[in-house]
């Protein structure tokens, strides 16, 4: 595990990251819900990550292993970077709130988000913002924003784990990566 590795979260069962695989995922192989970063600070690994329940928070890698339940895969950007600047980015922005609208007109970041204003949008581009396969607006999404009162952000520009593993910045390094709970 390196500074800036990137760990992306298999599909959990839970609604939320089905609807989010379901809306983003047009390969059964790569079906991602939830990505989060490794920042070391001086030898020990720190998880770095937006959450809906905690907003954007660091873990250190040890505790964050203990409350993960599901799939991991390690990936890794081809190219280098700054490891400083990435450190200072991802901690100017701990404490802020999660964007449950994933709008980019509101406050906070979800996780892909953070992952690309932590790295200075230097190595993802944002797309067009789909909420359903083929164009279309899946029911789940239409419930989720009448709830929360927004309107959904079709076609806003945004990023989701799977976009992000699709522009082609990354290597697979260790897939199933948690199963070991690797140090």
């Amino acid at each position: 595990m390196k500074n800036g590795d990137l760990l992306f979260f298999r599909k959990d069962s839970n609604q939320l990251s089905k609807a989010i695989v379901n809306s983003t995922s047009h390969n059964k192989a790569i079906q991602y819900d939830h990505v989060a970063i490794i920042i070391y600070n001086g030898k020990i690994p720190y998880v770095y990550e937006a959450c809906p329940k905690y907003g954007v928070r660091k873990t250190s890698f040890i505790n964050f292993t203990k409350d993960i339940n599901s799939n991991i895969d390690l990936y890794r950007l081809k190219t280098t970077f700054n490891t400083q600047k990435l450190y200072k980015e991802a901690e100017s922005y701990l404490g802020l709130p999660y964007n449950h609208s994933f709008s980019p007109d509101e406050p906070g970041f979800y996780c892909a988000d953070f992952i690309y204003e932590s790295f200075e949008h230097r190595f993802f581009h944002l797309i067009p913002m789909q909420f359903g396969p083929n164009h279309t607006i899946d029911n789940y999404w239409k419930k989720y924003y009448r709830k929360i009162g927004k309107k959904i952000p079709l076609n806003k520009p945004g990023l989701n784990p799977n976009d992000m593993i699709k522009q082609g910045s990354l290597n697979l390094i260790k897939a199933n990566f948690m199963i070991e709970k690797v140090d």
